[in-house]
This record gives C-alpha cells, sequence and structure tokens, in this order.
C-alpha cells in the first residue's frame, strides 16, 4: 500500500471564535502569559500581537497545530523564531 500524504485543510479563525470569544478576550485571558519572551526578556503577548504587515497571516492554527505533539507555548515559539530569527522581538534591531 502505498502511503499518501493528507490535504492540508485551512480551518478559519472564526471558528475557533464561536468557542473562544475574541481575540481581544483571548489577550485578556494571556496578558500575564510568558510564553513568548524573547532573549531579552521582553514579553509579548501571543493573543496581542502587534498589528503590521508582517503578521496579518498569523491566525489561530499557525500556533495551535493539530496532530502536533508540541505545546502551543513550543508552536508559537518556533513560528516567531522563524522571523525573529535572533530570538529578539523588538523590531528594527537586526535589519534597518
Amino acid at each position: 500500500m502505498e502511503l499518501t500524504r493528507l490535504k492540508k485543510t485551512d480551518i478559519d479563525s472564526s471558528y475557533c471564535l464561536t468557542c473562544h470569544d475574541s481575540y481581544e478576550a483571548l489577550a485578556g485571558k494571556t496578558v500575564d502569559s510568558q510564553a513568548c519572551t524573547d532573549k531579552n526578556g521582553l514579553v509579548v503577548n501571543p493573543h496581542g500581537l502587534p498589528t503590521n504587515v508582517e503578521h496579518e497571516d498569523i491566525d489561530c492554527a499557525s500556533c495551535h497545530i493539530m496532530h502536533d505533539s508540541r505545546a502551543a507555548a513550543d508552536q508559537a515559539e518556533s513560528l516567531c523564531g522563524s522571523c525573529h530569527h535572533e530570538n529578539v522581538y523588538e523590531c528594527f534591531t537586526c535589519h534597518a
């Protein structure tokens, strides 16, 4: 039997928000989260990311990946590190 890759199904964040309220409510619940802390100690609320073009494609499924054994915080760290490769969240510290 030949193994085939499952198709990727996009889950719209509005589906998640039917139970989890709104992004603003989620940001309020995780305001004290230390999950996204860079090497300088800057803490970013994982549900209160700065609004900019670099973050516009980030949605619930970006950090809450189904069938991944890592915790959401570890998944988020991996996602953040894909751009913030020096583990520094403050903008324009690496590239001017």
